[in-house]
């Protein structure tokens, strides 16, 4: 069966969705890049596997990956998406897919459908997968409504990771298929959870984890500044940031010597790798992650599968994987006073976070096993 997925080649979340359907035999897939990007690291691996078959490829105008990403990129330059419509139409009459697969609503499925209004042909079976804040976030922007409401009326099957999007999709009037709302990152692998995981309770780590994403969707600042207001009461801490924002860094140094506290930042430039950020989450007590938008965030999974103890914003769907007050905190990512004080309760309390992490790994061997997500993913193309 061939596969058209379309999609940003350079992301983390859809090499993590292709990984799961690398060397399965029933499916010949062909990766179509939204935007000019340099290609994932470990996509590139998938595609050229040494001493085995890749069922994997990428679509490109030249073999070479540094050249075709300038030539693409100039191309789309001149020629803005029109390019890129009229080369995935041309792919699909080339290639006869039984799918075309779009990752993402307000580019890749944009683009697929430009395609499909103007195909002359027909059209494959298309399937939509929403990420994070797309129908959440974008629906409420006038310049993606109408197109979003498109895409969800000319789409054949739709997934999503929250059913908070389910029920979104339904009020704007889908004709789609809803398929199982499963986790967009692929899951998270029980085997290397226990490698990295030390018999160690929660409530002896010192460290205090913040996702350091500051802008269009992340509210980093909001976890500092909470984290300022209760300075005192964490001298024995190391808060650790990871992916953040220049604006982030410059505060966190602004404060970090009037307020005595340890601070350790990765900034966004920095690709920790899955083995880096799986120790840090091993290591920590409580992790934030807050947000004006998102949908099922890998880091709140990646939490409850270390026992870090979970602050998330009530703008994702953490509702809908931990219980406010007993397996972690669900906070308005506006209120920072509130912000201090939950992060003051959890440290406090060890019978609380101890618990919550027994709770939590329940839930992801449950229900974000690797394994068991994978099955989903390849049933998915049935």
């Amino acid at each position: 069966m061939k596969i058209i997925i379309v999609g940003m080649v350079n992301s983390i979340h859809l090499v993590r969705w292709v990984e799961h359907l690398f060397q399965y035999k029933k499916l010949e897939i062909l990766i179509f890049p939204v935007f000019p990007a340099k290609v994932h690291p470990r996509l590139l691996k998938l595609v050229n596997s040494k001493g085995k078959k890749s069922n994997i490829k990428i679509a490109h105008l030249l073999p070479w990956n540094k050249v075709n990403f300038w030539l693409l990129k100039i191309i789309n330059l001149l020629f803005k998406n029109f390019f890129f419509t009229y080369w995935l139409n041309f792919l699909i009459k080339k290639i006869n897919p039984k799918y075309i697969h779009s990752h993402e609503l307000s580019t890749s499925s944009i683009l697929c459908l430009k395609a499909r209004l103007s195909s002359k042909g027909t059209f494959p079976k298309w399937i939509v997968t929403n990420w994070g804040s797309d129908l959440y976030f974008f629906y409420k922007k006038k310049n993606f409504k109408e197109n979003l409401k498109k895409v969800l009326q000319f789409s054949n099957f739709y997934s999503a990771e929250c059913r908070r999007d389910y029920n979104i999709a339904k009020k704007i009037g889908i004709k789609a298929n809803f398929l199982d709302c499963i986790t967009n990152s692929g899951g998270i692998s029980l085997q290397s959870v226990k490698r990295f995981n030390k018999k160690q309770l929660t409530s002896s780590r010192k460290i205090i984890l913040i996702k350091g994403y500051h802008g269009l969707f992340g509210l980093a600042l909001n976890s500092i500044k909470a984290i300022q207001k209760i300075s005192h009461h964490l001298r024995d801490y190391t808060i650790v940031v990871y992916s953040a924002d220049q604006v982030v860094i410059d505060y966190c140094n602004s404060i970090s010597k009037k307020l005595d506290l340890k601070f350790k930042i990765y900034s966004h430039n920095i690709n920790l790798t899955q083995k880096e950020m799986y120790r840090l989450f091993s290591k920590s007590k409580v992790y934030i992650g807050m947000s004006k938008s998102d949908g099922i965030s890998t880091s709140l999974l990646e939490s409850m599968a270390f026992g870090a103890f979970p602050i998330q914003s009530n703008t994702s769907c953490a509702n809908e994987w931990i219980l406010n007050n007993k397996t972690g905190y669900i906070l308005p990512p506006q209120n920072i006073r509130l912000i201090s004080k939950k992060i003051l309760l959890a440290i406090k309390n060890d019978k609380k976070v101890d618990l919550a992490a027994k709770l939590n790994w329940k839930t992801i061997v449950k229900r974000a096993d690797s394994n068991k997500i994978k099955k989903i993913i390849r049933g998915i193309y049935k």
